[in-house]
Order: C-alpha cells, then structure tokens, then sequence
C-alpha cells in the first residue's frame, strides 16, 4: 500500500513539474525563408510575412575594411572593422608555381 501511495506522489509530482505547453503546436509551419526573420502574433509564434530590413543611417567611413564592417546592436554597420576570420592551416601536396588562392 505504502508503495501505490509513493508511486501516485511520484506521479502527480511529475505532471506539476513538465513544462508548459507551447502556445504554437497546432498552428501552421511557415516554409517561407526570411532574412530578417519572420514576424510574430500576439502569442509569439511565427507567422508567414518576412520582418523588414533594419533602416540604417548611410555611414560614411574614410577606411577600407578587408573584412567588411562590424554590424551593431541595431543590425546596422559600424565604423569598426571586422576581426579576419581564424582558419586552421592548410595542408596541399599540390604545386603551383604561383602560389595559391
């Protein structure tokens, strides 16, 4: 008896502890690809209409960037540059006599 009693507390304690369900299960999967991501509705889930690019200032920089430049908090270009991207050496058997690309 002991044992029905503490598997039934086991149990309701679980049911209590799950998460809460999510808001968007049974609404439509948008397929659609956006670049600034999707819009939301009112309960956060995403609907099929694309966001709008972020309207940036045109910033004028008297520098060139190899890298191009760093995107701010707004999603807009600063006038930082970007760090080189680190990639690992690259081991070719191949020769060229004017070097490699």
């Amino acid at each position: 008896m002991l044992r029905y009693i503490l598997l039934l507390a086991v149990a309701v304690i679980a049911i209590q502890a799950r998460s809460p369900p999510n808001p968007c299960w049974n609404k439509p999967l948008c397929m659609m690809q956006c670049e600034y991501g999707n819009h939301v509705d009112q309960d956060g889930c995403a609907i099929c209409k694309c966001k709008q690019p972020p309207h940036c200032p045109h910033v004028m920089c008297a520098m060139y960037c190899e890298h191009g430049f760093q995107v701010g908090a707004d999603e807009c270009e600063t006038c930082k540059c970007n760090q080189p991207p680190h990639c690992q050496p690259v081991r070719c058997r191949m020769n060229c006599e004017n070097g490699f690309k």
